[in-house]
């Protein structure tokens, strides 16, 4: 995939810092990341992802780096999604086989060795077989909320964080856009 990133020198203390010269502003960078997730049968599932296997590093203001670079983050995740029941619905009811619990607990320690490692706790709740809602906590961060769609094996989810950053002036929030694809079951 694609990242941007960008960056409001107008906010910036000293907009002279080298640091803030050599980070492009609205620049298109690779990403990569991978995962596995190991599903009980309880409904309690565990999970490891990689989710910077390309890192970029910032030589010049013209000129960046990047390479494969797996193991300078690692996510950890524990979750509970009720299983679907294992009857079918009744006929007369709206609601599909293989639905699950209206309610998903998500918590996530996110190690890094180059910034402070990070917990975080996230709610769903599945207003609909299609639609769901999301509400949480990121350390240092704060509050988050967001709206998921499903169809199928296809995903979309976006995500709002209102900008509680730990330096001030740093972010005026965040707006995350996923899409996914969902292989096997």
């Amino acid at each position: 995939g694609i990242v941007t990133r960008g960056f409001d020198q107008s906010q910036a203390v000293d907009p002279s810092d080298p640091a803030i010269a050599n980070y492009l502003a609205e620049k298109w960078l690779p990403a990569g990341s991978a995962g596995v997730v190991y599903k009980s049968g309880t409904g309690f599932n565990l999970g490891v992802s990689l989710p910077q296997m390309i890192a970029t590093s910032t030589l010049t203001e013209t000129n960046e780096s990047t390479g494969f670079s797996p193991f300078k983050q690692v996510w950890f995740t524990a979750y509970f999604r009720q299983p679907p029941p294992d009857k079918p619905a009744p006929k007369k009811s709206k609601s599909k086989k293989g639905t699950s619990s209206p309610l998903e607990l998500y918590t996530t320690y996110k190690w890094s060795s180059y910034q402070t490692s990070q917990f975080e706790a996230i709610a769903r709740l599945h207003l609909h077989t299609h639609l769901s809602v999301h509400a949480g906590y990121r350390q240092q961060y704060g509050l988050l909320a967001g709206l998921g769609l499903s169809y199928e094996q296809f995903l979309l989810t976006y995500t709002f964080e209102p900008g509680g950053q730990p330096e001030s002036g740093f972010s005026r929030g965040t707006h995350e856009l996923q899409a996914g694809l969902r292989i096997g079951n």
